[in-house]
């Protein structure tokens, strides 16, 4: 069982400010350099924020902050490899581990049949020390996306737009450590779909239109991988 605690207040009517606190207790599945698996993760996540409705509520948004604090923490440990293993990359735990950030967000109908949906969260971890820590993962992350139903024809279109993220590997060459980044990138999604009569309906989604050139990931064996190309869906869905 894991420790929860929130608190309420209606400001207005369709605003409502709120605080919770959770305690963190979560079993990891990653191994040091000896082989051992690091011990449980644990700490806390304070919260509090503002949630609104609005348009009869066909509008929701919301604003929060949020620190983390956490212990046993795992990040890289270099370029090691647990033993026994080729390509399992070994964690060191540390102390003090902390996220401070924020978030915003909203969603709903703002006008018949147009919807919207948007999210923005920025955020930033160091170690005890003010060193910044799980660099690996984009800290600045951007969702929109929009869609208008006309009659039987629904269409709509997104983007997702991550933040810079870098690790520091070494140069396998030189033995150097180096840094490697992945520089802010955005993506633009569409898709449409038609209802047919007797449950029938079609769906095309274009994800990456414009084929964007981008690492999904880096770090691993010192190495970029890329994310996915433009490509094209079409699905077909009977209802009974």
């Amino acid at each position: 069982m894991t420790p929860y605690a929130g608190l309420l207040y209606d400001i207005a009517p369709g605003h409502t400010l709120y605080a919770s606190y959770t305690d963190i207790f979560q079993p990891q599945q990653i191994r040091n350099r000896n082989g051992q698996f690091l011990d449980p993760l644990s700490g806390s996540t304070y919260e509090a924020g503002l949630k609104s409705s609005f348009f009869g509520g066909r509008l929701n948004t919301a604003l929060s902050v949020f620190r983390i604090e956490q212990d046993n923490f795992g990040v890289l440990d270099g370029d090691i490899r647990v033993p026994g293993t080729e390509n399992e990359q070994a964690y060191r735990a540390i102390k003090g581990a902390r996220s401070t950030g924020f978030e915003v967000e909203a969603n709903g109908e703002v006008l018949p049949g147009w919807s919207v949906s948007g999210n923005y969260t920025q955020f930033r971890a160091k170690d005890a020390n003010g060193a910044r820590i799980n660099t690996l993962y984009a800290q600045k992350l951007l969702r929109l996306f929009t869609t208008y139903k006309l009659n039987s024809l629904t269409v709509g279109g997104g983007v997702n737009w991550e933040g810079l993220s870098y690790t520091d590997a070494v140069n396998p060459v030189t033995g150097v450590a180096e840094r490697l980044e992945v520089k802010p990138y955005a993506l633009v999604n569409l898709m449409g779909r038609y209802e047919f009569k007797l449950g029938l309906s079609a769906q095309v989604n274009v994800e990456n239109l414009f084929d964007k050139h981008y690492y999904s990931q880096i770090g691993f064996y010192n190495q970029h991988a890329f994310g996915e190309p433009r490509n094209v869906t079409l699905t077909l869905q009977y209802r009974f």
